[in-house]
């Protein structure tokens, strides 16, 4: 497998203590947010799994990525200390109670709405929506606006991105709230590119991000990791790495969906 180009960091050879201290650290996230993160068999991939397996590579802390179950599961144990790192989570006010977030997100995947293609009317705030079915994804979060506006109007809530893009297919809601890339790789996958379109507005600008448990004993190794991650992140954008890095998710993403089925 291609990784990124090496990022050489200054001063390694004195190891701080908190990253001593962290002997091995536990790694999960959503086990379907292609091409994030998505379950392989029993083996989670996806571009924020690799990110953070990379950049703990470079700083010599040993790890474990581990299927751990459903994303409300993944984060309940990041929020009792049983976790001790979630790639790929957006930052929201009751997250950050508990989780560490870097100050910026390695990545952004917007939540959009998404509407059949023959839907007969525009789009372009959520006024528009109002009235009507709408749907999203259990325990996601797409934003203070989004998220009010979806537990006001009742939205259902799909098991998967998979289900969701089919209940929107098959007219069983008329609009669903998910991330833009995402969104658009799911629908790709189960043929429904040429019925469901996303919408330019309303459009919530949300950040992947890798966050740490407050509560882990390897908390201590955040703002290490957080500066080996900029290094990393500012090396790959230049090289042009991250955009494929991306593709090259979506195209294994792809195969694995096509050698199910």
């Amino acid at each position: 497998m291609k990784r990124f180009l090496p990022i050489v960091f200054a001063g390694l050879a004195w190891i701080p203590s908190p990253l001593l201290a962290c002997q091995n650290v536990s790694i999960s996230t959503h086990p379907f947010i292609p091409p994030w993160s998505w379950l392989q068999g029993d083996r989670l991939d996806g571009v924020g799994i690799e990110i953070t397996r990379d950049v703990l590579d470079r700083l010599k802390i040993p790890y474990q990525v581990t299927y751990l179950g459903s994303w409300k599961r993944v984060l309940k144990l990041a929020e009792t200390g049983h976790l001790d790192i979630v790639p790929n989570v957006f930052k929201t006010p009751e997250r950050q109670e508990w989780l560490i977030y870097q100050n910026s997100p390695f990545k952004a995947d917007d939540a959009v709405v998404f509407s059949r293609r023959d839907t007969p009317f525009p789009i372009t705030s959520l006024k528009d929506l109002a009235g009507l079915r709408g749907g999203t994804t259990v325990g996601d979060s797409w934003g203070a606006e989004f998220d009010r506006f979806l537990n006001k109007q009742g939205a259902e809530r799909a098991p998967t991105a998979q289900s969701l893009m089919k209940m929107l297919a098959h007219h069983r809601i008329d609009y669903a709230v998910y991330a833009v890339t995402s969104g658009r790789a799911v629908a790709k996958s189960i043929g429904l590119s040429e019925q469901i379109q996303h919408h330019p507005a309303p459009r919530a600008s949300e950040g992947m991000y890798i966050g740490f448990s407050k509560k882990s004993s390897c908390a201590g190794i955040a703002p290490a990791f957080e500066q080996a991650l900029e290094a990393y992140l500012r090396e790959a954008r230049q090289a042009g790495q991250m955009d494929r890095l991306i593709e090259r998710k979506i195209e294994a993403w792809a195969q694995s969906v096509q050698e199910t089925n």
